[in-house]
Parts: C-alpha cells; sequence; structure tokens
C-alpha cells in the first residue's frame, strides 16, 4: 500500500528477482499504461543487484481517479516463458468531502427527498446520518432509508439518506459523519 497526497506526486515500487524482463503497468480499471502518458511516468526495469530489478510508476498528480488497485506485471520470454504479478494499492492520507456534494434541498410537503453524502479518498469505515433533533437515522427510523455505504466511481464512496414522505417537522439540518478510523468529516443537508 502507497499513501499519497491530493495534488502531489506518488511512486509505486515493483521489485522482482530474475533475470531481465519485461514490466508492464496497469491501472485500476485493467487497462495498460503507456510511458508517455499525462498522468503517469514509468522508470524501469533498472537492476539494483544481482538478479533484483526495480520498476517504478509515478503518479504525477494524484487525484480521485487515480486511487485503487495498480497490477505491475513482469514477463520473461525465451527457454522459460513466465509472467508475475504484483499489486500496489494507491490510498491517500487523507479524506474529503466531495465538491460537488449536495448543500440544500427544497421539498414539497407529501414528497420524498433524497440527501447524498459523497466523499473522496479511502473508503470510510462507516457513516452516520442525524436529524435536526441530533439524533441517529438508521433503517429502522419510521420513514427514512439509509443506502449504506456505495462506490459510485474510483476513489468516490457515498451513502443516501431517503425521507419518504416528508412532513414540515422535517425541515432542518441532516448530517452526515464519515469516519477513517480515529479521524472523521462532516457534512450538513438543509432541508426546506
Amino acid at each position: 500500500v502507497v499513501e499519497g497526497e491530493w495534488g502531489q506526486e506518488a511512486t509505486l515500487t515493483c521489485v522482482f528477482v530474475g533475470d531481465e524482463m519485461d514490466v508492464a503497468w496497469m491501472n485500476p480499471s485493467g487497462s495498460a499504461i503507456s510511458g508517455g502518458s499525462s498522468d503517469y511516468v514509468i522508470s524501469g526495469p533498472t537492476s539494483t543487484s544481482n538478479s533484483v530489478w526495480t520498476c517504478e510508476l509515478t503518479v504525477k498528480k494524484v487525484d480521485v481517479t487515480h486511487l485503487g488497485n495498480y497490477t505491475c506485471k513482469a514477463e520473461w520470454s525465451g527457454d522459460n516463458n513466465m509472467e508475475i504479478e504484483a499489486v500496489v494499492e494507491l490510498k491517500v492520507t487523507s479524506n474529503e468531502l466531495y465538491p460537488n456534494t449536495m448543500k440544500a434541498l427544497t421539498v414539497e410537503e407529501g414528497g420524498s427527498a433524497k440527501m447524498e453524502c459523497v466523499f473522496m479518498g479511502n473508503k470510510m469505515d462507516s457513516l452516520t446520518w442525524t436529524d435536526p433533533q441530533q439524533a441517529t437515522i438508521n433503517n429502522s427510523t419510521c420513514g427514512t432509508t439509509v443506502s449504506g455505504i456505495v462506490q459510485p466511481s474510483n476513489g468516490k464512496w457515498a451513502e443516501m439518506l431517503t425521507i419518504s414522505k416528508v412532513e414540515c417537522s422535517s425541515k432542518g439540518e441532516y448530517t452526515c459523519k464519515a469516519m477513517w478510523g480515529s479521524s472523521s468529516i462532516s457534512h450538513t443537508i438543509t432541508l426546506n
């Protein structure tokens, strides 16, 4: 696992032992990464000592699209055609609220309200919702549904709170709080 900072470089390294080889990198979606990519720089394989080879993939500027598992594949040709793969996971050292996360929602009385919190970074350990009275909301709360944490795209994590029938007493501030170990981020959505 390699932890990178948002907007900074991160270097992933593969080390193989054996004769000289060809090495290819694949991104988290399984596509081959070329050395001339605008997002990546590939160096190696280079020999650091007898039969030990190192290949590095540098992510030039870490953003949400770069998070996930990268595959480094070494291939030896000749008499002993062989292939070995290694997986290196790229995470971020800090998590953030997704910039376009909903801030307010207006719903007519009797209608349904869908509020979504989206965070960028590593998968959260938990996400909790509280209502305007600071009571915790879950699927046993009358008239509400919590979707559970989903990954709408690489490096983004979301959870949706649905109120099936909005009443005047439903209006106010709803807060979602994402937890990663001992750190957390909260976001408030105002329901009008």
